[in-house]
């Protein structure tokens, strides 16, 4: 008979007889590890006297941290069972009770979660479909009146939205890719240009988003890129495909080559979801999932389709569970150190990547954290561990670089172990945090930043500027989250005098944020659109909570004074707002083109500037609150038909390219060459913009989109998301 070890035959024979399966008794061990090998009483204590009195006080150690007991209410939430991470987080504070901090029911996306939708940190759709929480990007417009009502969709906003729907329909033409390239799984070395191409392409990624996640060793690619064009057909697919996302990755920072890079994503993740290839738990195949991350994360800048990125984040989360990612590699037998240290790296990138997607869209973190024990990547360089034949010559980056690139990632990682059970317990059916719980975060994370090289540290001027980009990334993770903490306290309650300490807070971490993105973006470099790619919801949420807090300061001095004039403060604060607005709308302006994401932050950010500037100018009383809500639809209106007219003469400007131009020519190489050397991406023949034009329908990027029709069907979700 199969039995199992928690449960008898009667369980089987008779179900009545149990109520529910039984799980297995776990003791957890509570004596250190040198009382309990020697089986000797310990009393438990840290050091215990036993190895006091044989002088090892040092040793004296116990394979878990002990956790305190919790209340019927929940149970203690820790970080990582690593005993520097937790002392980097909460800097040896007092132990962290039940009261501070519950279990947020730390479950992964397929687990439901109850969540109350009476708590103002959380706002659902219409359609009852999705609930996003107060770490969304657009959570402060819940606040916001003209910009509420703009996106709820009301009676007078309905005929901007209906110019809208057609500022999509256009944009999706725009922004449609080539046609997919169908067959069997030769095909995609087809994709693959001549090498120079390739290597050229690999160079742009590693002095840019390379730079930001440290995903795959540039020596290592190198290696892998050689040996592909050495085995032809019989190249290894894995390789070929990480290959093929680095490209598209870097692409995404040239203008004219963007949809080409589209194109490889669409294949790369086509790929993934039919062959058997990519269905292994090993360090190759998780590359590649963590670089598709990346790249959907930049698309859906543009697409309008951040929510697009569950299924591959669930895919990736049980292929590094699967592989023990989060634990410690030593715990493995026989792991070579260059495999043990490209573990934690892979490791740390997962958990930023998986903990930024849960921030931008609001949802809960599912990695249970006190399963976590894996450490921080080392500072070392991965070449001198030699896994094998490495190409000393072909490094793009510096010994500097790298120390600069390392000290990065430390620090990123670092600074998302922080904010990871915090962000879980403000997804939870408690949003509530303890003031000293804001302290000590809050000292967490600026000591983090603290202990920056000089160069990385915020306001450092002499600079490379992917190292200001460096400085900017790091800066905002810290500006942002506490915002998101503030908010948390602010959003859904009146305003009220006692209000002002939080509303200075949040326009304290809201204008370092505007300062930076206003210098980033303006820098006319690739770099600029690295840094919007991945911080445009930062950008939004500074801009709204800026918005937010000179509306409720206007309020709170209509209420406490009797002088009809404002405060030099708050007019101080709009002067300063609207210049920065300014300026950040200028360069949206140049970006709306690249899909419904840029548009609509831009109209956001119009919508915004033209009521924050009216109102200190209008100090009249409460009842002059309805004339916002006129001038914020008056410049909705004209931005969105402005955008509508530049669309529609851009496509006019492209009918001319295509007289005489043969439509049989496709991106397929010609009969007879070598597909490797074919360089596909040569515009000369078909230009990017006739390729936009050529293909409006046969192959939409956005895929599952909305039609036009239904365009009014948009809730305040879909906006947001």
């Amino acid at each position: 008979m199969l039995t199992f070890s928690h449960l008898d035959a009667d369980a089987f024979e008779n179900p009545k007889k149990s109520s529910g399966r039984k799980r297995p008794r776990f003791r957890e061990p509570i004596s250190c590890n040198h009382c309990r090998k020697s089986k000797v009483r310990c009393d438990r204590k840290s050091p215990c006297k036993p190895c006091q009195d044989r002088g090892m006080d040092t040793q004296c150690t116990y394979s878990r941290s002990k956790i305190p007991a919790v209340s019927q209410s929940g149970k203690t939430l820790v970080s990582p069972q690593r005993r520097e991470i937790d002392l980097l987080a909460f800097e040896q504070l007092t132990p962290r009770s039940s009261e501070e901090i519950l279990d947020p029911l730390s479950v992964f996306p397929h687990n439901p979660i109850t969540v109350s939708h009476t708590n103002s940190a959380f706002k659902g759709s219409n359609f009852k479909t999705r609930l996003i929480g107060g770490t969304h990007w657009m959570a402060a417009s819940t606040d916001l009146p003209v910009i509420g009502a703009m996106l709820e969709k009301t009676v007078d906003f309905q005929p901007m939205w209906r110019t809208f729907a057609d500022v999509k329909s256009l944009l999706r033409v725009a922004n449609s890719v080539p046609a997919a390239v169908s067959g069997n799984s030769s095909k995609l070395l087809n994709l693959l240009p001549d090498r120079s191409t390739c290597e050229k392409w690999i160079r742009r990624f590693y002095e840019t988003y390379g730079r930001i996640y440290h995903v795959i060793d540039q020596n290592c690619l190198i290696t892998e890129l050689e040996e592909v064009f050495i085995a032809g057909v019989d190249a290894n697919q894995v390789h070929v495909l990480k290959i093929l996302l680095v490209m598209a990755i870097a692409m995404q920072t040239d203008n004219s080559e963007r949809l080409c890079g589209r194109l490889l994503l669409q294949e790369g993740e086509s790929r993934i979801h039919t062959s058997t290839q990519f269905q292994k738990p090993c360090v190759g195949v998780m590359q590649v999932l963590l670089l598709l991350i990346i790249m959907k994360t930049i698309t859906a800048s543009d697409t309008d389709k951040i929510y697009s990125l569950i299924g591959t984040m669930g895919l990736t989360a049980q292929m590094a569970l699967s592989m023990g990612l989060h634990r410690d590699p030593t715990l493995f037998p026989g792991v070579a150190p260059y495999y043990t240290e490209v573990r934690k790296r892979l490791w740390a990138c997962f958990f930023r990547l998986n903990l930024e997607y849960c921030i931008r869209s609001g949802s809960n973190f599912g990695i249970r954290l006190e399963d976590v024990d894996c450490p921080l990547p080392s500072r070392i360089d991965l070449s001198n561990l030699n896994p094998g034949t490495m190409m000393g010559s072909a490094t793009v980056l510096n010994q500097a670089e790298e120390a600069t690139d390392q000290a990065f990632s430390i620090a990123a990682m670092k600074l998302a172990i922080v904010r990871a059970p915090l962000h879980q317990r403000l997804c939870s059916t408690t949003p509530e945090l303890s003031n000293e719980l804001r302290d000590r975060m809050r000292a967490s994370l600026y000591k983090i930043l603290r202990e920056l090289p000089p160069n990385l540290q915020e306001g450092a001027s002499s600079c490379s500027p992917i190292e200001k980009l460096q400085q900017a990334l790091l800066s905002m993770q810290v500006h942002s989250f506490m915002i998101i903490i503030t908010l948390n306290s602010v959003l859904g309650v009146p305003s009220h005098s006692s209000q002002r300490s939080d509303l200075y807070e949040l326009w304290d971490n809201s204008v370092p944020i505007l300062h930076q993105l206003q210098e980033v973006l303006q820098s006319g470099s690739e770099l600029s659109s690295v840094a919007y790619h991945l911080l445009w919801t930062d950008l939004t949420r500074a801009a709204l909570t800026a918005c937010l807090v000179v509306g409720r300061l206007r309020r709170i001095n209509m209420g406490t004074t009797v002088s009809n004039n404002p405060q030099p403060t708050l007019v101080i604060f709009q002067q300063l707002l609207l210049k920065y607005l300014d300026s950040l709308s200028q360069a949206l302006a140049g970006r709306c083109h690249l899909g419904p994401v840029a548009a609509k932050t831009r109209l956001v950010l119009a919508v915004a500037t033209t009521v924050t500037s009216s109102l200190v100018d209008d100090f009249g009383g409460l009842q002059q609150d309805s004339k916002f809500l006129q001038v914020g639809i008056k410049a909705a209106d004209e931005v969105v038909t402005e955008m509508q007219r530049s669309l529609k003469r851009e496509n006019q400007d492209l009918i001319p390219a295509l007289v005489g131009f043969n439509t049989g020519t496709t991106l397929a190489p010609p009969s007879g060459l070598n597909p490797l050397t074919t360089d596909w991406m040569d515009h000369t023949q078909l230009p990017d913009p006739l390729i936009q034009t050529l293909f409006p329908s046969d192959c939409d990027f956005y895929q599952n989109s909305e039609s036009p029709g239904l365009a009014m069907e948009y809730n305040y979700m879909a906006f947001a998301g």
